[in-house]
């Protein structure tokens, strides 16, 4: 009898996606098709790989003319010198600042809490500049989530490659 075999398609929800020097994909060597960091397997990779994301990364050099890129990078320079650019959780703490930022402006002078929790959860069509292309933060009173979209990305092996419209975990 004949063995089957099944390759099912890996997808991975990028917590850092960033190819700097230090980052997760860059540290993997591929061999046989299979990642190792030193001695240690750490699962099996193609060309196929794909992960989900909501924003750039800050030193894939397809973003240095994005003027949201631009403004993160000079507000690094000028506030935390020094920090590993290529850790995306600066550039996410930035982006949730500007969310953060547009979220006070909605509310106008009323800074209630109870007015903060309205507002938060009436967020339409907001685009920040340092999320990709095409994703907007829609809130709702059933939707508290402040990103239900990502666009699927795949690892070339030196840049993430977005392949995909934006998905909406909030569509029907």
């Amino acid at each position: 009898m004949r063995e089957l075999v099944h390759r099912p398609a890996r997808t991975l929800t990028v917590a850092r996606g960033d190819v700097g020097e230090d980052a997760t994909c860059v540290d993997l060597q591929l061999s046989n098709g299979s990642h190792s960091r030193g001695n240690q397997k750490v699962g099996s990779a193609s060309y196929s790989d794909a992960g989900g994301t909501i924003t750039m990364d800050p030193t894939d050099t397809q973003w240095d003319n994005n003027e949201g890129m631009k403004n993160f990078r000079a507000f690094v320079d000028r506030y935390m010198p020094g920090i590993d650019i290529a850790d995306t959780n600066y550039l996410f703490g930035y982006t949730q600042g500007m969310l953060l930022e547009h979220l006070i402006k909605q509310c106008g002078d009323d800074l209630s809490r109870e007015n903060i929790i309205k507002q938060a959860k009436s967020l339409k069509n907001v685009v920040l500049p340092t999320v990709l292309p095409g994703i907007k933060i829609n809130t709702s009173d059933k939707i508290n989530m402040n990103y239900t979209q990502m666009r699927l990305q795949r690892w070339t092996g030196t840049h993430w490659h977005q392949f995909s419209d934006v998905l909406d975990a909030a569509s029907e």
